[in-house]
Order: C-alpha cells, then structure tokens, then sequence
C-alpha cells in the first residue's frame, strides 16, 4: 500500500516538473539557446526535402548553408544583444521589411545564413558535428507554425526527461533514489533546465548522462526476484544510451567511462581502484578509442588539433594553466557565473551563491576523509574530468586565451559549460552512493527543507530572468497564445516547488 502511495507521489511529482519545464520551453525565446538556429536548420534539411530546405552551398567557414521553409525573422532595429532573435513574421515585424536585403542572384558565390525573406529564413549547418538521428527524430514534428515546431520540440525532449527522471526514482532503492537526487539537484539550475526545455543536442546529452548511471547501477545490483524492475532497468539503460549516441560525440565518452567504471566496480568490488587495474583500462580504453577514431569519421576532430601549435615547454604551462583555470571555472559557471543563452547578459547573482552554499553544504555532508572506496572514485571522477579539459585546452588553443592575462576573466573563454555538464551528476551521484551518510542526510527535516527552500529561490530567479526578453518586448510573445509570461512565470515557479516537495518527501523503503 505504501509503494502504491509512493509511486502515486513519484507521478505527480514528474507531471509537475513537465509543467514546469513546459514554462521554461516557452518562457525562452527562438534562437536564445546556443547555435539554436544551427539546430532549426539541421531539423528542417534532417531529410533533404526541397520544399522545406534549399541548399545553397558553403561558406568561408567551411559552413552549408540553406534557405529553409519557416515563417520566422529576426524583427527590426533591435539592440546588439538581441541580434540572433527570432520571431514570427507578421506585418511590419520583420527586419527584412525595413532594409536592403541579399537577393538570392550570386548566392553560390557569397552564401550566408542571415538571408531572409517572406516564408524563409537562411540557416547554417555542419555536416557531422553531431550525430544526424537526433535532427531526422525532430524532423517528424516541423509544421507550417515554425515557432510552434520548436517549441514541440522543446516539450518533447521535456516529457522524455520527466519520464526516465521518474521512472529510475520510481524502480530505485533508498539510497540510489537519494543519491539521484541529490545529483540531479546540483546540476539542473539554471544550465539543465534550459538544455532539457530547449532543441539543442546538449538536452538528450545531460538526459542520458545523467540518468544512464542509476538505471545501470540499479541493474547491475537487482536481485533475481525483481524480474519487472530488472527489465525497465534495462530498458531505461538503453534508452539513456542511445539518447547519448544520438546527441552529442564527446558525451559517449562520458557515458564509456561511467558504464566502464560502474561494472568495473561490480566486477572487482574496490580492487577497481589499484593502480595494476586503473593502468590497464585506461591503456585498454585508450587503444579502443584510437581504433574507433580511425573507423568513425565524426570522431577524428575530437582530440585534433584545429591549427599548428608550437609545443615548447612555455607553450604547455599555458595549456596547463588554462585547464586548471577552466576546471575551476565550470562548477561556477554551472551553478550562475555563465547565463544559460547568449541572449542573457547575467543571471542574479543570488544564483550563483546558493547554488554554492547547497553545493558545500551536500559535499560536506556525504564526502568521509576515512571512505577510501569513495577518495579513490573521487580521484578518478575528478580524474578523467580534468584529463577531458587538458585534451581540450591542448588541441583547441584558441579557445582561450592565456590564463594570467586579466581580460580572459572566469568567463572568457569558447568553452561552454554545457560541453562538460554531462559528467556531473555521475561524479555526484555515484559519490553520495559510496557514502554511508547519504540515507541518514534525507531524514532530516531541516536538510529537505534547506533544499527545497533553496532550489525553489534559485529556479524563480533564473526562470524570471529567461523571461525577461518577452517582457522587454511584448510584440516578440508567442502569437495567439492565451498566456502571458506573467502567468507562465506564476506556475512555472510553484510546479517546480510542487514538484521538490514531493520528491524530497517521498520514503523509499523497498530495496531494488
């Protein structure tokens, strides 16, 4: 009677949480999330229809470019920050009405993806930077309403996060249902909740990342007599796993290294963690990916180098010192420093500072200095982490800028957080797991209220800031939709409180 109860909460906790992410889908506008539009176009050209995309060749960045069937524009004479916004077309909206436009005459010549006119805007695209499943997936929902199309796309990478979100807190025992908590809680505001409620390829990366590792943990650990909760289990894994291998390249190496680690551990137990056994899958896994590199050709940028560098001893420090800058960076660029879009110039600052105050005061909690199995995951979550950023600070120097030089600031760089978010929660989660004060934290009135509190404080801040373009200019509001951003705010903000509460104070008694 009691599982049923739980199970009932559990429900109603990822209806809220669909509502809520339903309010962020439309509480940000068109082409506010990073590269969206580059995402729009590789949706609508997913299956080289004519009618929906012409292409028209490539671009001195090596870019092809398309004209696509959709009704959206960017309106006039906006502001520098809002240059990328796009809306639907409507009379006298359009920036194309009030100037000089590129005519379509000697396009092959100099093609661009700021080309626009009635019924058509020009996109860019990038054959094999991402995986093409994800843009055929989303081609099945583009209509004549382009900024309708988009926005179902949102609600539908929204619902798939609910559901796996719920179904692994459902099937999980206590301590792999708080230890999920707590790491999903940690890493969803404000960059989650925007790539969960947006089209970019990022979403199905921190969906299956971050939910691939308790569905395998709980698998690799179920008793034989829960045949159902083993199969959706299972299911769940190769759900995550394929939302992974249909997204993003560098989150497969993510998701390797977690499933390599988790069976590593059932397998060895913390024999895992000697050096003879780390030596030889790293070697193991270094061999596999060099041999994969060869054979798929998506994957050969992924740790060349983009220029000629020089590698003198100078040169290396530099690389060296921007990694661990921007190992630094990251947390804080996760928890508020950076705003999630590139129509955001900040999020409240307030943001950032709760986000670190839960940070320390849930680390605090479940990390033990005498948990040796914990310190040597630890060594090696955090590990393969800064590997992943000196790879990348070695091979994409020009990224970043010298890390002494004061203009680079904390955000002064090209790498984006989202690229590294992925491996958080599993870092998190599979941390809280290896603690023994992770069950005993959640009975504690005052550590679920602190959370709630807290997380509820921090979503109204940043959901209000990703609205704040739509208030700014009421004209740009989705047309004909009978809610204002007023009210999209209101239940936005209590769905999200609803939604803590009754994940915080569900009980998980039964053992997966």
């Amino acid at each position: 009677m009691q599982a049923k109860s739980t199970n009932f909460k559990l429900l109603l906790a990822g209806v809220s949480l669909f509502v809520t992410l339903i309010c962020w889908s439309l509480s940000a506008p068109l082409n506010s999330h990073q590269d969206e539009r580059y995402h729009i176009g590789s949706v609508w050209c997913a299956k080289n229809n004519d009618e929906l995309c012409k292409r028209l060749g490539t671009n001195k960045f090596n870019n092809e470019i398309a004209i696509i069937k959709a009704d959206l524009c960017v309106p006039p004479n906006i502001e520098e920050t809002y240059k990328r916004i796009l809306i639907q077309q409507s009379e006298n909206s359009c920036r194309y009405e009030f100037s000089l436009n590129d005519s379509l005459d000697g396009f092959d010549a100099n093609p661009n993806s700021y080309f626009e006119m009635d019924g058509s805007i020009g996109v860019w695209i990038y054959p094999g930077h991402t995986p093409s499943f994800y843009f055929k997936f989303m081609n099945q929902f583009v209509s004549e309403n382009a900024a309708g199309s988009v926005v179902v796309m949102r609600i539908i990478n929204a619902l798939i996060f609910c559901v796996l979100l719920i179904t692994v807190l459902i099937i999980a025992n206590n301590k792999v249902f708080t230890s999920a908590l707590i790491a999903i809680s940690l890493t969803i505001i404000p960059h989650g909740l925007f790539l969960i409620a947006g089209i970019n390829t990022s979403g199905w990366a921190y969906t299956g990342s971050a939910l691939n590792w308790p569905f395998l943990f709980i698998l690799l650990n179920s008793r034989s007599r829960n045949h159902f909760k083993t199969f959706i289990a299972l299911l769940g894994w190769i759900t995550t796993i394929t939302l992974v291998l249909t997204s993003r390249f560098d989150a497969i190496v993510y998701v390797f290294f977690s499933n390599v680690l988790l069976i590593g551990l059932k397998i060895f137990g913390s024999k895992i963690f000697s050096r003879l056994l780390i030596t030889i899958s790293s070697v193991t896994t270094l061999v596999i990916f060099l041999i994969l590199r060869t054979q798929i050709s998506e994957l050969h940028g992924l740790f060349a180098p983009t220029t000629s560098h020089s590698n003198q001893i100078s040169d290396l420090i530099v690389v060296f010192g921007n990694a661990i800058k921007i190992a630094v960076a990251t947390p804080l660029r996760l928890l508020g420093l950076q705003p999630p879009g590139w129509l955001f110039d900040s999020v409240p600052k307030l943001v950032l500072l709760i986000g670190l105050l839960l940070a320390f005061v849930v680390i605090s909690q479940i990390f033990e200095a005498t948990n040796i199995a914990q310190r040597k995951f630890l060594f090696l979550g955090l590990g393969f982490y800064f590997f992943i950023l000196l790879s990348q600070t070695y091979v994409r120097r020009d990224w970043t800028t010298p890390f002494y030089l004061v203009r680079t600031s904390w955000t002064g760089d090209n790498f984006h957080p989202r690229y590294f978010l992925p491996i958080f929660p599993f870092i998190i989660g599979m941390t809280a797991v290896l603690s023994q004060q992770t069950q005993t934290l959640f009975v504690q009135p005052r550590f679920k209220n602190l959370m709630i509190t807290f997380l509820t404080l921090s979503h109204t801040l940043t959901l209000y800031k990703i609205g704040s373009i739509f208030r700014e200019n009421p004209s740009w509001y989705w047309r004909n939709f009978p809610l204002g951003i007023e009210a999209i705010f209101v239940i936005g903000s209590l769905t999200f409180y609803f939604f803590l509460y009754l994940v915080f104070y569900t009980s998980k008694q039964v053992e997966t």
